[in-house]
């Protein structure tokens, strides 16, 4: 036949199957949005990581050692490898910390990254948000002039031109101007001013701690990179090409995240277009036996059936390109907000044309199976009477779905890049969605059989049973409380409902029993929407928690002022007028650099990092002996909520000597510390070393830990210790407890009062972590969006069709008397049980998904907060009534002679 045949019959056929046509459409659609969107923000990301990737490092070799950070004589490692000729040029930046009141009076602390340009910076201009095409040099010229990454400009409130007035330890505060605002490099979340170094000496008095040099050379790196690593082994060394490789691996793990969240929305979706084209084409099935009868074979079929299927593809993957391309927008905003990146929204022309082949080829695979089992009907079987609809049977179904499995892990192969990955997806998503479908199935089997209970007793002792199974698993296990207390509404409803009231339930328990198989794939749809919001919620509110209890729930203390020797007194003047102040304690805390263990060299005794965890390994090498924290011990001062695990605790006897304190984590690998072992500790700004004893092993609870902490060292010992080793270097860390109400107030007033302390309010800083986690937790929620807007999507689908499907019978429900709104009441219930029963095994899962990652894969275990139970039940129900009431309403208005008339 002519080729324009098939074209015209496969137009007209889907004409004629108009809204099943429409509905699979808008599945393809609802899945291709969400691969599309998340891929053009994925790719965004990307070009804002690795498109300036020298000027990110510092040149062609950065070295960052924030836990120990280097000294002025250690700099001249530097200075010798320049005059060999291995280096061109070199340049270090110190940081200090420091506090400004933002434009909202609150009090905002951040690093102060002390630089002179020029030389800095040697590996080209970083990326400027504002002004487009900034150059450091030129924009730090004057006096005051500063430059601001993104992040801390949105925790201050200003932009380019701002004024305000910067604070650091033991200096008389400078009067700014912010001339720049900086770009975020990773997903570090920074927040850091950039100084000239004429000014560094206004904010800070402290000697200088150098945390990065940068270095430039004519050749290679690699050699240069192995003798810096050699001479700092607690230091993170990284040449241009690591740095790269670095981002690549951000990058692709983050992409790898966003596509699979993107698939899950298309094989949710997939869902719904299986279920169109089965219903498009059962009501086809004369027209297939007459087709068949006239000579058309299975492979006619096949071409004409997926040519079919190809136009619904089309016309959905063109829509859904279309509006995944506008939501891309969202996403990336969102993205650029929670991640604090400069982003340019760029459409790809190649994502765009992948988004319509995308939809073509789900809508391929999706359309095998009721293809094939469509052309696989005999003649016989339509004019036989009573013959079954199925034309092979369920061993021809599992093999039909065994070939969509294979066809979308192939498809999710070509869309990750990664075969492995796309395998273990369609497999676990296979196994995962048989063992709901099954239980869901037998779930709604048990609903089409309810009915009064035949014994009026022995229905109430069920009752009161059941409420009371529901009041203790709220109580004692409230993840499992929501099904059970489904349960008890269903047969509190068959057992007090008047007749008239109960009709509803139980025409709806019918009408879903008997089409179960296709109510359960539609259930674990919906479902896989619903435990996205269900795992978002709890996320969301743990956190929050979380930070309430670390910030201040546990602890009385609330504000910080961290001094220098010549400023603490002023700090101790200025608090006795504070009017909220109820104690204070005071410390001294120095930082210092781990240099030997029992006489050998560091390297030597902890060895090499693993391979791939060289950055992670040496951060924390630094930070379990990056310090020491000093108290009065002679006069009974000691640390607070923490456990001696080893050995004993310090006391008056410990005065004036070398004991310490340390974490019970140097116990283990790599350390495997001991009782009596003694350890070298360097402080770079004096320059002086002192050799320490452990006396015990301790460990500080998060729950019981108190804000001021936070600013002092792991090692504990007496002051005078502190004192020796970090000279005129060694600060002053005073924790006050300070009514709420005048938290804000004495906060300021302290800070202008001593403007060479460091004054940190724990309200302040609260407020700023919020900030961010509401960013990222919006964020979440859009990708959220989309994958739940594919399981509504199903939903509506599912409704939609089952309205078609049943035209007949609510023609006769109207014909004997029904109004539209009591038809309309019987497929509101149905879809409210579906929708609590979703949100019921949704709070199940959150709570098995939070118990399992946080037992293997968190350190802080994410609790299961009953508040969540009732919100997704709510939710859950709510969203499948609202779309059931839309997909419904115009279907059960159709007049009775309507729906009996032949289609």
């Amino acid at each position: 036949m002519r080729p324009g045949f098939w074209l015209s019959y496969q137009s007209r056929s889907l004409m004629r199957g108009g809204k099943r046509a429409l509905f699979a459409a808008i599945c393809i659609a609802v899945g291709v949005a969400g691969v599309v969107a998340l891929q053009t923000a994925s790719l965004s990301i990307q070009n804002a990581l690795t498109s300036n990737v020298r000027a990110a490092n510092g040149g062609d070799i950065s070295l960052t050692t924030d836990a120990s950070p280097l000294s002025s004589t250690d700099l001249n490692v530097f200075k010798r490898l320049k005059r060999s000729g291995r280096i061109t040029s070199w340049t270090a930046i110190y940081t200090d910390h420091a506090t400004a009141v933002s434009s909202k009076h609150e009090l905002v602390p951040f690093d102060v990254n002390v630089v002179t340009a020029p030389p800095y910076p040697l590996g080209g201009q970083p990326t400027f948000v504002s002004p487009a095409n900034g150059n450091v040099a030129r924009l730090l010229r004057h006096r005051g002039d500063v430059l601001v990454t993104s992040v801390l400009a949105q925790e201050l409130n200003v932009g380019v031109g701002s004024r305000l007035t910067v604070n650091g330890l033991g200096g008389q505060g400078l009067n700014v101007t912010v001339r720049g605002i900086l770009s975020e490099t990773n997903f570090e979340h920074s927040s850091a001013m950039t100084v000239e170094q004429r000014d560094a000496r206004t904010i800070s008095t402290q000697a200088p701690q150098y945390t990065a040099v940068f270095a430039n050379m004519s050749g290679s790196p690699t050699a240069v990179a192995a003798a810096l690593r050699t001479a700092f082994p607690t230091a993170t060394v990284q040449t241009v090409a690591e740095a790269l490789q670095a981002d690549e691996q951000q990058v692709h793990d983050f992409n790898q995240f966003m596509l699979l969240v993107g698939l899950l929305a298309l094989l949710i979706a997939g869902i719904g277009t299986l279920n169109a084209m089965q219903s498009m084409l059962a009501r086809r099935r004369l027209e297939i036996a007459m087709l068949k009868t006239f000579g058309f074979g299975a492979g006619a079929l096949y071409v004409l059936f997926g040519g079919e299927a190809v136009m619904i593809g089309f016309i959905g993957g063109v829509i859904g390109t279309a509006a995944g391309a506008g939501a891309s927008k969202v996403v990336s905003d969102a993205l650029a907000r929670a991640e604090a990146l400069q982003i340019v929204y760029v459409l790809d022309t190649r994502t765009l044309i992948a988004g319509v082949a995308l939809g073509v080829g789900a809508a391929l695979v999706f359309a095998v199976l009721p293809v094939v089992q469509a052309a696989g009907i005999r003649p016989i079987e339509i004019l036989r009477e009573g013959s079954p609809a199925s034309a092979r049977g369920w061993f021809q179904t599992l093999f039909l779905l065994a070939v969509v499995l294979l066809l979308f892990a192939a498809l999710a192969a070509y869309i990750l890049g990664d075969t492995l990955l796309a395998v273990e997806l369609t497999a676990g998503a296979f196994v995962i969605c048989g063992v709901l479908t099954g239980g869901f199935s037998l779930v709604i089997g048990w609903l089409g059989k309810l009915g009064r209970p035949v014994n009026r007793a022995v229905g109430t002792v069920v009752l009161v049973a059941l409420l009371a199974t529901t009041i203790v698993a709220w109580v004692k296990i409230p993840s499992i409380a929501p099904i059970i207390a489904l349960v008890t509404v269903l047969w509190a409803a068959t057992f007090l409902l008047p007749r008239g009231g109960l009709l509803a339930l139980l025409i709806a328990a019918r009408s879903l029993s008997r089409r179960r198989t296709r109510t359960s794939v539609t259930l674990v749809a919906f479902l896989a929407g619903v435990l996205a919001m269900a795992l978002t919620l709890t996320v969301a509110l743990s956190l929050q928690s979380q930070i309430n209890q670390v910030l201040a729930a546990s602890g009385s203390t609330n504000l910080v002022a961290i001094t220098g020797a010549t400023t603490q007194s002023a700090v101790t003047r200025a608090s006795q007028h504070l009017q909220g102040v109820k104690q204070s304690q005071t410390v001294t805390v120095i930082s210092t650099r781990p240099t030997r263990i029992n006489g050998e060299p560091l390297a030597s005794v902890i060895g090499p990092a693993p391979a791939g965890a060289a950055g992670e390994w040496d951060e924390e090498r630094g930070r379990l002996l990056g310090g020491v924290t000093g108290y009065d011990l002679q006069n009974g001062q000691g640390p607070a909520n923490i456990s001696v695990e080893l050995g004993r605790p310090l006391g008056p006897q410990d005065a004036g000597t070398n004991h310490v304190l340390v974490r019970s984590s140097l116990l283990g690998y790599p350390f495997n510390l001991q009782l009596g072992d003694s350890v070298t500790l360097h402080e770079p700004g004096s320059n002086t070393a002192r050799t320490v004893r452990i006396v015990g092993f301790y460990h500080r609870s998060v729950r019981v830990r108190n804000f001021g902490t936070f600013f002092t060292p792991p090692v504990i010992g007496d002051a005078a210790l502190a004192r020796s080793l970090g000279g005129s270097d060694a600060q002053t860390v005073v924790s006050f407890t300070v009514d709420p109400k005048h938290l804000s107030q004495d906060a300021t007033s302290l800070q202008r009062a001593v403007p060479g302390a460091l004054v940190i309010n724990v309200g302040d800083l609260k407020a700023i972590v919020e900030t961010i986690l509401n960013e990222l937790l919006n964020l979440l929620g859009i990708i959220t969006a989309l994958v739940l807007g594919a399981g509504l999507a199903v939903v509506a689908n599912g409704v939609a069709l089952a309205m078609l499907e049943r035209r007949r019978e609510i023609a006769l429900f109207k014909a004997i008397g029904f109004s539209p709104a009591s038809v309309l009441r019987f497929v509101l219930v149905e879809n409210a049980f579906l929708g609590t029963l979703a949100g019921a095994v949704s709070v199940l899962a959150t709570a098995i998904a939070l118990g399992l990652l946080s037992h293997y894969a968190l350190q802080q275990a994410i609790g299961f907060d009953p508040t969540v139970a009732i919100l997704v039940l709510l939710v859950a129900s709510l969203l499948a009534m609202i779309t059931a009431f839309l997909a419904a309403r115009a279907p059960v208005s159709v007049r009775p002679i309507e729906a009996l008339r032949n289609e």
